[in-house]
């Protein structure tokens, strides 16, 4: 009776980690620190229209980050992006690999959304009504 149950422990273990392992692959995880810096590089480049980057990275955070999805290529990732401490927005982003360098793009921010987000991080009211 112990050895069969061994048996099945060892067996379970393998299985978890052969699923573990199909599930990976060379793109970083979506929550990795490097990753959330390129999306706000990309935030950046996009909306902040040559203001003080410093003080734009510094007023962005992510919320409640996901796997949503593994390709070839890379991860699609969700995320809620935090704008000073009191914003809150949906976000989609994708971490792709290609010769052990790795891209990071953003997607589901609307023109309104962009226009939001620049006026928060530079201290203005956002229009909430055009959301």
């Amino acid at each position: 009776m112990g050895s069969n149950f061994l048996v099945r422990a060892v067996v379970l273990s393998l299985m978890c980690l052969l699923a573990s392992c199909s599930e990976d692959n060379a793109s970083p995880k979506c929550d990795n620190e490097t990753v959330l810096a390129g999306v706000k590089g990309a935030l950046y480049r996009d909306i902040a229209q040559g203001g003080d980057q410093r003080r734009f990275y510094n007023s962005l955070d992510f919320k409640d980050i996901e796997t949503v999805k593994l390709t070839e290529e890379g991860r699609m990732c969700t995320a809620r992006l935090m704008m000073m401490k009191k914003y809150y927005l949906p976000i989609n982003y994708e971490v792709a690999v290609d010769d052990k360098e790795y891209y990071v793009t953003f997607s589901g921010i609307s023109e309104g959304s962009r226009e939001n987000i620049y006026k928060i991080v530079n201290g203005m009211l956002p229009d909430l009504g055009s959301e």
